[in-house]
């Protein structure tokens, strides 16, 4: 049998990896118009919207790529009580990536960033964000999700974009977590 045919089959037989991402969930909107024209109000471009789309951002996104791969993937990190995280789980539930472990804090907003785009310019971000370190009840809901015994998933991808939510006690039991259950962990994959 060929090397390569012996792969193939060795490739076939495994079954989809079971990966937690823990880290900053992101919503990215796009705000797709034109410039043409320069404001009597002030020396900015008039942004003329036409239309508008959002996608998965940050850890989010890392998520849909190991989902893309085959893996089956969950997200923990903390979405605030708003249209944005509705918005965001609607999304990530659309890829295929478990929601159950999304923690919901009352205390700030979903992060959301808005790039407005004239062609193929992008000519403002806006970023709706906290990057206080997440505490209270939302971070004693993610410890909850790693202290879980025997540790449900294979690996954990730790995925940090400055938002808050990998503290250092999140950190700490992510890693106690993966090793528990003799997996591996990821640590900012971007």
């Amino acid at each position: 049998m060929s090397e390569s045919r012996r792969l193939r089959q060795v490739l076939e037989g495994l079954q989809a990896p079971r990966i937690l991402v823990v880290g900053d969930l992101i919503l990215d909107r796009y705000a797709d118009g034109r410039t043409g024209r320069v404001s009597p109000e002030a020396p900015v471009l008039v942004f003329e919207f036409d239309s508008e789309r959002y996608l998965l951002g940050g850890a989010c996104n890392v998520a849909a790529n190991l989902r893309g791969l085959g893996a089956t993937t969950a997200v923990l990190g903390a979405i605030g009580d708003d249209e944005a995280g509705q918005r965001l789980r609607a999304l990530l539930q659309g890829d295929g990536i478990d929601t159950s472990t999304l923690v919901v804090d009352r205390t700030r907003p979903t992060t959301r960033k808005t790039r407005y785009v004239a062609k193929t310019a992008q000519v403002l971000r806006v970023d709706e964000e906290s990057r206080k370190p997440i505490g209270g009840d939302a971070e004693q809901a993610m410890l909850e999700v790693l202290d879980r015994r025997p540790f449900p998933w294979q690996g954990i991808v730790l995925s940090d974009y400055g938002k808050g939510v990998l503290t250092p006690r999140v950190i700490r039991a992510a890693i106690a977590a993966a090793r528990s259950a003799e997996g591996v962990t990821v640590v900012d994959p971007k």
